[in-house]
């Protein structure tokens, strides 16, 4: 994949998520420290984000890099499952009925009816957020 593949890559993450957070990307780089004009420059092929920025975008709509950088995917990804695992063993040792319960559930539904769970978990995360800064 060549630099500008990337970079558009990059710029349609962005983009997607902006759409589904329902903010304009002054908003995104507002909150995230760096000027619109920097942030018109990513969305329009301009210039790329750093790693660092990218974490910040990442860290803002609570995703990994990977979602905005597919180039992550395969060393993120990794280190996102191990970390996933070792907090869903966690879980499983504690006996948590409800747990248990949930991924058996989850287990059985379709890939598009798994985003659809994430999302709305993805929504009362952010929901809750908001009243933790209210």
């Amino acid at each position: 994949m060549n630099n500008k593949e990337q970079n558009m890559i990059i710029a349609e993450n962005i983009k997607k998520y902006l759409r589904l957070k329902g903010i304009t990307q002054k908003e995104l780089a507002d909150s995230i420290g760096i000027k619109p004009s920097t942030m018109s420059d990513y969305l329009n092929l301009r210039s790329k984000p750093s790693h660092g920025v990218i974490q910040k975008i990442a860290d803002y709509f609570g995703i990994g890099k990977s979602d905005i950088d597919t180039t992550y995917k395969e060393d993120s990804d990794l280190t996102i499952f191990n970390d996933e695992n070792k907090t869903i063993s966690k879980l499983f040792e504690n006996d948590n009925d409800d747990f248990v319960r949930i991924v058996r559930n989850l287990a059985s539904l379709s890939d598009e009816q798994l985003k659809i769970v994430n999302n709305l978990v993805t929504s009362l995360l952010e929901l809750d957020n908001k009243r933790d800064h209210n």
